[in-house]
């Protein structure tokens, strides 16, 4: 079975990294950044705090 990973937490402690590195070291992955999901959302956005 696949394995997901979701990294999470607060800004500049090297989520990016880390996440950059998780994908290059695995055979097939594909690295999708929260923002890129945030922008998809056409309709509806609800902000995270409500």
């Amino acid at each position: 079975m696949p394995n997901l990973y979701i990294i999470t937490g607060p800004a500049g402690v090297g989520k990016s990294t880390v996440s950059k590195k998780l994908a290059i070291a695995s055979k097939k992955s594909a690295l999708i950044e929260g923002d890129d999901i945030y922008h998809q959302v056409v309709g509806g956005y609800v902000p995270a705090w409500k």
